[in-house]
């Protein structure tokens, strides 16, 4: 997806999931600009659209820094050996760069070298790691990251050792369109991601350094900005299992409204069902099940989310917090930003780890 700053976030007001009259609703509580040549119906009615301020996302930790043994071990590889390890693990980064994927550095380094085994002999994976980010930054302009230092101790020992790919190139967002074929369905998708980083942030309760909402509350809210989207989770409603989200297509992704809108089209309703599902998966949000006190052991506990560690890093919170003020037509909440600046004050730190754990 690689959202949030390096794309221009006026495309996600376009994309923001919402019925006719919750448009002109929006329209009216916005001062905007219309934009005739893009966004203009059949019958030549222009759309609102809004630019909203770019915000620096939060800092990566700093990765972990091979030791001089290692940089001695890959120099002195045979050349062809120590081409083949770099190009191949330079292309799996890539490629699961522009899939979107989560990095896992152990597993990522064994499929590189999964046929140069008998080469191998001494340990150089945070060496080769090294010059594979070079080479990934010099060509594509993207860097590797790890989660920001400030929330180490707020995510499981499962992220710890993920690492994720941001575009850092720092221009109009063509480089970002081109890289990662931005269509339709995708800047529905990241309005949408938006939208719920938003209402994860600015309505969720704060719990082990998150905040967290309900899923219930979750959707109740998406519900009264998009009627098209469902008012409960799917788990809940009469169709289907949880996470397929096709039981209940054919209401979640049509816009039903006296302008006959075109579903497909910039303000078409997303299936935020499987939606979510793909957010969880690329680290976008967090779930964690919470027991109420007291709760028999059968019951199902309550589902919850917050911002996961890819929106830390390609959106970051006080983006969050300024698009909700920009949307509202407010000023950003004193309270919000100086809760923000003094959580980041608290996770300040040099970040270099031993990296004697890893795997060979």
């Amino acid at each position: 997806l690689l959202p949030g700053r390096y794309l221009p976030l006026a495309a996600v007001n376009r994309a923001m999931p919402r019925t006719a009259s919750s448009r002109k609703k929006a329209a009216a509580a916005a001062a905007a600009d219309p934009d005739p040549e893009e966004y203009s119906d059949s019958e030549g009615a222009e759309d609102v659209s809004m630019m909203f301020s770019q915000q620096m996302p939060e800092m990566s930790q700093v990765l972990p820094q091979p030791k001089d043994r290692e940089k001695q071990n890959l120099d002195s590889l045979d050349p062809h050996v120590r081409e083949k390890l770099l190009t191949t693990l330079s292309r799996l980064l890539l490629f699961k760069a522009l899939a979107g994927e989560t990095i896992d550095k152990t597993k990522v380094f064994k499929e590189a070298c999964s046929d140069l085994t008998d080469s191998l002999t001494k340990k150089v994976n945070t060496a080769a790691f090294e010059e594979a980010k070079k080479r990934l930054k010099d060509v594509f302009g993207f860097e590797l990251a790890m989660i920001p230092e400030n929330q180490v101790q707020n995510l499981s020992k499962t992220y710890q050792n993920r690492y994720y790919v941001l575009n850092k190139v720092q221009e109009d967002g063509t480089h970002s369109k081109i890289m990662h074929s931005v269509h339709t369905s995708s800047s529905v998708e990241k309005g949408l991601l938006m939208l719920v980083l938003a209402l994860c942030y600015c309505r969720g309760e704060t719990r082990q350094g998150h905040r967290w909402i309900d899923e219930a509350t979750l959707y109740r809210l998406l519900n009264s900005i998009d009627e098209n989207i469902p008012e409960e989770p799917l788990a809940h409603s009469s169709g289907g299992k949880k996470g397929t989200g096709r039981s209940r297509t054919a209401n979640a992704s049509s816009v039903a409204d006296d302008e006959d809108d075109d579903e497909s089209g910039p303000y078409g309703t997303p299936d935020v069902d499987t939606a979510i599902e793909r957010f969880l998966h690329l680290d976008y949000l967090i779930k964690e099940k919470v027991m109420p006190v007291g709760a028999a052991a059968s019951d199902a506990g309550q589902i919850q989310y917050a911002m996961g560690p890819r929106s830390h890093l390609e959106v970051g919170r006080k983006q969050v917090i300024c698009f909700c003020a920009e949307i509202l037509g407010e000023e950003p909440d004193p309270t919000m930003l100086a809760e923000l600046e003094e959580s980041e004050d608290d996770g300040e730190g040099d970040g270099e780890e031993d990296d004697e754990e890893e795997d060979e």
